[in-house]
């Protein structure tokens, strides 16, 4: 079979992006995969020339089946569309690879696993219908989601979740990939039955998966496997949309730090510090908490030969507690400053167990500071500072009611002595979280 070639132009013209992106590993697996190659012939780029594939002839194989399931003439497919041995070529599809899948009607990535049993069929049937968790104390759930850990573990194993370019591939194409998981031939019509293939609940899109979280992004990718470190250069850039980039086969040559080279990419582009125009924006008390972080920055920045320099304040953390709220008190009612009543019976509760000592000495100063803002919030909200000071009092208000979270009692830290400043702060962290973890919400 001759598989012929096709330019398009999907970045200028929306009509040229009716193809698929094929999201694969080079490498073949152990997990029985046929390795066989040479049963494709392709057209190469010289007119009137075909020349053999190096492909596995599996891949290209359920490449194309899927193509005709959907209709679609055009797919692409890296090992093929970019000339290997042309190292300028190869390098320019590095810095674009991510337009490539972000602007694709489709993206499939294909998972060399294949499920052979009506058991993981059926199981994986559930999972994906979400029909494994009901409210009834079923013993017997237990094993059955013991079994589907075991089924998840399996699957998650396979190559193309472990490499980042794949990782940069799946973020990119975001709800248009889809993963294409084979299963014996005797399940076929076990398969039709579950009726587990179709749309995807949550298809029509969320602009949010489109805005990048870097510090997520980097700690996935640095997860991932990657034959040229280097690369992950690129990888990075591509998920951020980062506008300014560094050469990354000139610094490897020259001998530089590919951590630096990172650090250096991501201040670039304006990560972490802020060196523009600095502009409010309208958080809710609803907001994501990674929404919120997104928009975070360091203001004053200044880079020193120590590393980033900026004004701000340091906490120490002290212990976890969960509030007990034993204390009978007068009833509180909702006020103009925003706190509705039951949540100023709760915080005053919390306020007054701190003063008298529930949870330890040395928490006067912010009882003290808690009651006050009280007492200071029953008024009309006038500033940004009080409407933000009365979303962080919904935040403590709604852990104290949580049994996953829990409160954390901070203190400044005076960096021009060794004096101990007094516990005025309140942190909100998950309940089990490590003790040495940060919380992520506060008020003080």
């Amino acid at each position: 079979m001759v598989l012929g070639r096709h330019k398009i132009n999907p970045l200028d013209n929306s009509k040229e992006r009716d193809y698929i992106a094929v999201s694969w590993v080079w490498k073949p697996e152990p997990e029985k995969e046929l390795a066989a190659v040479g049963g494709y012939w392709i057209e190469s780029r010289g007119a009137g020339q075909e020349a053999q594939s190096d492909m596995r002839d599996i891949v290209l194989e359920r490449v194309i089946k899927y193509a005709n399931r959907l209709g679609y003439r055009l797919f692409w497919i890296d090992k093929v569309c970019i000339d290997q041995q042309d190292k300028e070529e190869v390098k320019a599809a590095t810095q674009a690879m991510d337009l490539v899948y972000s602007l694709s009607q489709k993206s499939h990535a294909i998972i060399n696993r294949r499920i052979g049993t009506e058991g993981q069929l059926n199981l994986f049937a559930e999972l994906m219908k979400g029909e494994l968790v009901n409210k009834d104390r079923d013993l017997s759930m237990l094993d059955r989601a013991r079994k589907v850990l075991k089924l998840l573990d399996w699957l998650t194993s396979a190559g193309w979740w472990q490499r980042a370019w794949t990782f940069q591939e799946d973020y990119k194409a975001s709800v248009n990939m889809v993963l294409l998981i084979s299963h014996d031939p005797s399940l076929e019509r076990l398969k039709s039955f579950q009726r587990i293939l179709g749309s995807v609940p949550g298809a029509d899109g969320d602009d949010n998966i489109r805005k990048p979280m870097p510090p997520t992004i980097l700690a996935d990718i640095g997860l991932r496997g990657i034959s040229e470190p280097w690369d992950r250069l690129a990888i990075v850039a591509n998920c951020c949309n980062y506008d300014a980039r560094l050469n990354a086969n000139e610094l490897s040559d020259r001998g530089f730090s590919l951590s630096l080279a990172m650090l250096t990419q991501h201040l670039l582009n304006r990560e972490v510090i802020n060196n523009g125009t600095r502009q409010r924006d309208n958080h809710s008390a609803t907001q994501n908490i990674f929404d919120f972080l997104k928009s975070c920055r360091l203001p004053k920045v200044e880079l020193v030969k120590e590393g980033v320099q900026t004004p701000g304040h340091l906490w120490k953390l002290g212990k976890r507690i969960k509030a007990k709220c034993q204390i009978k008190l007068p009833r509180e009612d909702s006020t103009p400053g925003g706190l509705e009543g039951c949540q100023r019976y709760r915080l005053k509760q919390l306020a007054y167990e701190l003063k008298t000592g529930t949870y330890g000495s040395c928490y006067e100063t912010l009882a003290d500071k808690f009651l006050l803002y009280l007492d200071e919030e029953k008024k009309s909200k006038r500033s940004f500072a009080e409407e933000y000071m009365c979303w962080m009092a919904s935040e403590v208000f709604h852990a104290m009611m949580d049994s996953r979270q829990a409160l954390r009692l901070g203190r400044l830290v005076d960096g021009s002595s060794n004096k101990n400043m007094p516990y005025g702060e309140i942190f909100v962290c998950d309940a089990d979280e490590d003790e040495q973890r940060p919380g992520i919400g506060s008020w003080g």
